[in-house]
């Protein structure tokens, strides 16, 4: 299963997601096969090849996870091809997706509806200083984890 979490820039709340859900995934391994789960992140209007946020990845460094790595996205036909799930962080992004890529439309969730929690939105840190990377991450964090029990009943990993 390839999950592609999206927001706007592919540098604060995706990559973050990416790397909490990773972590998480890993500490389920005792209820997923391994190698069964891929996850990935874009921006709908990335800059090619940007690090992260320096505030998401001291938060995520805080959480003893890396975003180093990280180079930020756009969003391209074969990335939905890849995926089979699509996480955004608000219905804005949704509906965006949809119009620019009408047949995905039945895997495109926002992560709050997805996790359970409807109208939920994953409020953007950006600019607004370190406090809000860590509430951002927390919010992050608790859907995420409502969303990893749903892909693991649902899609049967």
């Amino acid at each position: 299963m390839n999950i592609l979490i999206i927001c706007s820039g592919n540098t604060c709340r995706s990559p973050m997601a990416q790397a909490l859900l990773t972590d998480m995934l890993k500490k389920r391994q005792a209820d997923i096969k391994p190698g069964k789960i891929t996850v990935a992140s874009a921006g709908l209007y990335a800059v090619e090849g940007a690090p992260a946020a320096r505030e998401a990845m001291q938060v995520m460094t805080e959480q003893s996870l890396d975003l180093s790595w990280h180079r930020s996205r756009q969003l391209c036909q074969d990335m939905l091809d890849w995926a089979d799930l699509v996480l955004t962080m608000n219905g804005r992004q949704a509906q965006e997706i949809y119009k620019c890529f009408p047949g995905f439309k039945g895997m495109i969730y926002t992560l709050g509806n997805f996790a359970g929690q409807d109208n939920t939105e994953v409020k953007d840190p950006l600019g607004w200083g370190i406090s809000a990377y860590r509430e951002c991450a927390q919010q992050l964090r608790e859907l995420l984890e409502l969303a990893v029990e749903r892909i693991i009943q649902e899609f049967e990993i």
